[in-house]
């Protein structure tokens, strides 16, 4: 189990990319200050804080609140916690996104590799939309790779 921030921002790194340089540059960040956050809390890290731990968590599928105390489990895919020991069925994947969804209730991917289950609008241009959800903030004007309707949500027993 991660006991360090720095630890935990590792392994969600992991998951997305190979090494603490690609995850850096890729972020637009120097990658000595990427790579002095994974080592935070231990010889030589500097520690992050909420700013860049929200930062992290969206750019890696995790919880920002997970990163800096580890309380929260660690999230095994990118669905919402507010969607965690439920069932989501979907299929007749549209990729890419079309029309007759718009309004709807879908499980998207997006092109980070994020897949969450949003309302899809329209967003301010053409082939980007705003994801809205009952638990966060909305997600404003995002590309979405491929979409699809959610046809039932059940609770896992």
């Amino acid at each position: 189990m991660a006991t360090t921030r720095g630890e935990r921002l590792r392994i969600a790194r992991e998951k997305r990319f190979k090494s603490a340089r690609l995850a850096g540059k890729a972020m637009g960040i120097p990658v000595s200050t990427y790579g002095a956050h994974e080592r935070a809390q231990s010889p030589g890290g500097r520690d992050y804080g909420p700013e860049d731990a929200k930062k992290y968590a969206r750019r890696f599928g995790v919880t920002a609140e997970w990163l800096l105390t580890g309380r929260e489990p660690f999230p095994t895919g990118g669905d919402e916690p507010f969607f965690n020991r439920w069932y989501v069925f979907y299929d007749d994947v549209h990729r890419p996104m079309t029309p007759d969804l718009i309004g709807l209730l879908c499980v998207v991917g997006l092109a980070d590799g994020r897949v969450l289950i949003k309302q899809v609008q329209r967003g301010r241009a053409e082939g980007l939309y705003t994801l809205h959800s009952a638990t966060e903030k909305p997600i404003a004007d995002v590309k979405i790779e491929w979409a699809a309707r959610v046809n039932s949500i059940s609770r896992r027993s």
